[in-house]
């Protein structure tokens, strides 16, 4: 007799379990680590559920940003569209270290809760239609709002799970070759919306979509690399300008996050910008006491803007500046081995400064703070302080906030060992992620503090010292072991 295993739910999860043999596997959003397709014959748990778990060496290797790609042309006029795979969000996720982007394309509909719908599918695979978001509010929680197309039956017909935008995922993953594109054809259900696609959609266009669908609840803009959705009465309150002109800012604002995060099209394919758009939402789903004093925020899959904040994406005079934007967008870029929980506000205007800097204003940092000293003066009174614990926010200068103060640490990094410093070590920690034994907080400060001293030529343990990160002797050990020589002084600076 073979093995016994046990499946049963776990918290938002399903956890597959050999019986007595303290083994198990946890398959979360229907996928393997590696991003693998987990088909499920039924969600039961009971002994008879069936699990087909695809074989990753019966099918190609090859990686998923090696392969080409074809493009996607979306007519939502006709309601016909040639949609070309994505790689999924989850294999995208692991291989750059950070949150899961948009693997969908827009329809350019709106869908009602009962309304049926009936799409035509003519694919090489299975195609999954999705309304509206893919959480269901701020405080998070996936919702059930997908829906499955099969291939081999021809698409098929279905009642809407709920209001919202619909989209389209179709997705290829590392280990399978990239299949051809799906034609869809949308036969019946969905309210045209105006839709804006750049390099498609010209302004006589534009114009006469906002005309025609007056009674339309959204507008959506989309990029290659951007997709931006509004409620119509907020866009209506918005100046109107020409979409391209906050796409191209977007889509510039993105390519800068890139670059201080070392991904660029001429590296190699875990170095590349990832295909995939980041969605801007605005949250008009949460309630007012979930979204009550957060301004906007980032989770897998969208950025969400409560209330008026989208205007911020909306108008490019605010654009240009918009910190919300640069913080948010930082956010999705931000690599989770080198966060410890303590510093999630503070490394992600890594991203955020760099953007500032590059658009031609000046640091944040030097800005007076509201009880007067700036962020670099508030951190230089902390260093001079006997007592000094980065983890610690207690062991800050009491009154200021030990999130601003923090970042100069980070900052002062890129000022005198060069944006490059940056770029070398996101790309070390996609090639080499961090091991569970190092993901505690102490362990992610540890590990950053010797792989900043190995990408960086330098010893920097003088310089964490000076900031209070608690090493441990084995890490100064294993930087002392690599023989670097000391970084110029004015790294102990702040200024």
């Amino acid at each position: 007799m073979g093995d016994v295993w046990k499946v049963k739910s776990w918290q938002d999860a399903y956890l597959i379990e050999k019986y007595n043999g303290g083994v198990s596997f946890n398959l979360f959003e229907s996928n393997r680590a590696d991003g693998a397709p987990i088909g499920v014959y039924s969600v039961e748990t009971g002994e008879n559920a069936q699990w087909l778990l695809v074989p990753v060496d019966s099918v190609a290797s090859s990686s998923e940003s090696e392969q080409p790609r074809e493009q996607s042309h979306i007519d939502a006029e006709n309601r016909v569209y040639s949609i070309a795979p994505l790689p999924a969000a989850s294999g995208e996720a692991i291989r750059a270290g950070n949150r899961k982007l948009a693997d969908f394309q827009p329809s350019g509909l709106f869908v009602r809760t009962g309304e049926t719908v009936k799409i035509e599918l003519n694919a090489p695979k299975d195609m999954c239609v999705f309304i509206g978001p893919l959480w269901q509010s701020f405080s998070g929680g996936r919702t059930d709002n997908i829906v499955c197309l099969s291939a081999s039956r021809g698409g098929g017909t279905f009642t809407s799970p709920s209001d919202g935008m619909m989209y389209f995922r179709y997705v290829s993953y590392a280990f399978e070759k990239t299949p051809g594109n799906a034609v869809v054809k949308v036969l019946a259900g969905g309210q045209r919306v105006p839709l804006y696609i750049a390099g498609q959609t010209t302004s006589a266009q534009w114009d006469n979509m906002l005309k025609s669908e007056r009674s339309a609840p959204f507008v959506e803009l989309v990029s290659d690399r951007t997709m931006i959705t509004v409620k119509r009465g907020l866009y209506n309150r918005s100046g109107q300008v020409d979409p391209s002109s906050i796409l191209s800012l977007t889509d510039r604002i993105r390519g800068l996050e890139d670059d201080i995060s070392g991904l660029s099209p001429s590296k190699a394919p875990v170095d590349r910008p990832s295909p995939l758009r980041i969605h801007y939402l605005q949250d008009d789903f949460s309630t007012q006491r979930e979204v009550e004093g957060v301004y906007m925020y980032a989770t897998d899959y969208m950025v969400g803007m409560p209330d008026d904040s989208a205007l911020d994406i909306l108008e490019p005079a605010k654009l240009r500046s918009a910190w919300s934007i640069w913080h948010e967008t930082g956010h999705v870029y931000q690599q989770d081995d080198w966060t410890p929980s303590f510093l999630v506000e503070t490394t992600v205007n890594i991203y955020s400064l760099y953007v500032q800097s590059q658009m031609g204003y000046p640091s944040r940092l030097d800005e007076p703070g509201e009880d007067g000293p700036s962020s670099r003066q508030v951190a230089a009174r902390y260093l001079k302080q006997a007592n000094r614990d980065f983890s610690n926010e207690n062991t800050f200068v009491p009154g200021h906030s030990a999130v601003w103060a923090r970042l100069v640490m980070f900052e002062r990094l890129r000022t005198v060992l060069g944006n490059d410093f940056y770029r070398n070590l996101h790309a070390y920690y996609r090639h080499n992620p961090l091991d569970d034994k190092d993901s505690t907080d102490d362990g992610k400060m540890n590990v950053f503090a010797y792989r900043s001293s190995l990408v960086s030529g330098f010893n920097l343990t003088e310089f964490f010292n000076r900031w209070g990160v608690r090493l441990t002797s084995q890490t100064t050990s294993k930087i002392r072991s690599l023989n670097l020589p000391q970084p110029s002084s004015k790294i102990l600076d702040v200024i």
